[in-house]
Order: structure tokens, then C-alpha cells, then sequence
């Protein structure tokens, strides 16, 4: 690239930095807002800066202030969804925890190792991809376009790995409950 491309692309990155000075005020406004909470708002606020400052290229970037908020956007749908995630797998285990009785038994900590072997044994039984997906989807907190990129599959690709993940742990658990009937003469 010349000279002139250099100062071109320096201008451009420039004049998007200094949109995001101008609009930092409103842009946490907006965050906090949407979040409901001031310190994620602040968080993201600073992450839409960092986004700013890897971009490459900003000459096609025409409202910038749209962009910005285009950015903190999509930031904050991702943390909702994150957050959204965490509790529900909060919810679950209380759940878990609320069910059991308040003691733990050797015979109980047995019995949990035993289905956990077996969950973790019909996780295996899956495809690579299904499990690396499961993985991410479940355990990273990734949203499901996110990994769709990731892996190199279609966002309904995903979906499906994710769908015999869930129907195969489903079936392993309904098999858990029958022995647990038989064997209490339930």
C-alpha cells in the first residue's frame, strides 16, 4: 500500500475513533438501558472500543455513529445471552440441589458417579462434531451462528447436532429412570 493509502486508512480509523469519543456518553446510555445494569454497560462500552481498534479497514464505514451503535448492539445481545444461559444452568442445579435431600449418603455420591459415567459414556457415543458443538453450545455459551462459523457448518446444521445431543442424553436419562423404578419396585 503507498503513502497516501496509509494516511487514507489512518484518517478513516481516526475519524471512527473520534465518532466513538463523540457518541461514548449515548452509547453507554443505551447499554445500560438495554442491560440494566451500569457495570456490564461500562464493560461493553470499553469492548466496542477494542472492536474499533482491530478493524482493519474502516473506509466503507459510512454513519458511523450507526456502526457504533450497530456494535454495541450486537454486544449486548451476546451478553444477554450469556447471562441468560448462566441462569439457567444457576436454575438447573438449585434444582438438582433442592430435589436431593439434604444428606449425602455414600450409597447417593455412588449412585451420582455411576449416571454421570453414563451420561458422560452416551456423550461419547455421539459424533465428534455433535459433541464439539453440544460443547460449545452448552458449556462455552456460544450462540449457535457463532459456532456455525466456527465449525464451518450451516446454522440448521447446528441446530440438528445440538437436537441428538438433547434426544440421546433425553433417552439415556429415561433409561436411568426405568432401572431407578425397577429396582425401588416402583
Amino acid at each position: 500500500m503507498d503513502r497516501m493509502g496509509l494516511q487514507s486508512d489512518h484518517m478513516n480509523h481516526s475519524a471512527l475513533l473520534n465518532a466513538y469519543y463523540e457518541y461514548e456518553a449515548d452509547l453507554l446510555r443505551f447499554l445500560s438501558h438495554r442491560l440494566k445494569c451500569g457495570f456490564a454497560a461500562k464493560d461493553l462500552v470499553q469492548e466496542v472500543y477494542l472492536r474499533l481498534l482491530k478493524i482493519k479497514n474502516p473506509t466503507g464505514i459510512e454513519n458511523r455513529k450507526a456502526y457504533l451503535f450497530r456494535i454495541a448492539s450486537n454486544l449486548a445481545t451476546d451478553h444477554i445471552r450469556v447471562e441468560a444461559r448462566r441462569a439457567e444452568l444457576l436454575r438447573e442445579c438449585r434444582d438438582v440441589l433442592i430435589r436431593s435431600e439434604n444428606k449425602v449418603t455414600p450409597e447417593r455420591e455412588a449412585l451420582a458417579r455411576w449416571e454421570l459415567k453414563l451420561y458422560q459414556k452416551a456423550v461419547q457415543e455421539l459424533p465428534p462434531l455433535s459433541r464439539k458443538i453440544f460443547y460449545l453450545n452448552r458449556f462455552a455459551g456460544k450462540p449457535q451462528r457463532a459456532i456455525a462459523k466456527e465449525v464451518g457448518v450451516s446454522v440448521t446444521t447446528v441446530e440438528k447436532h445440538i437436537r441428538r445431543v438433547l434426544d440421546h442424553l433425553a433417552a439415556t436419562r429415561d433409561r436411568l429412570e426405568t432401572q431407578r423404578k425397577s429396582k425401588s419396585g416402583v
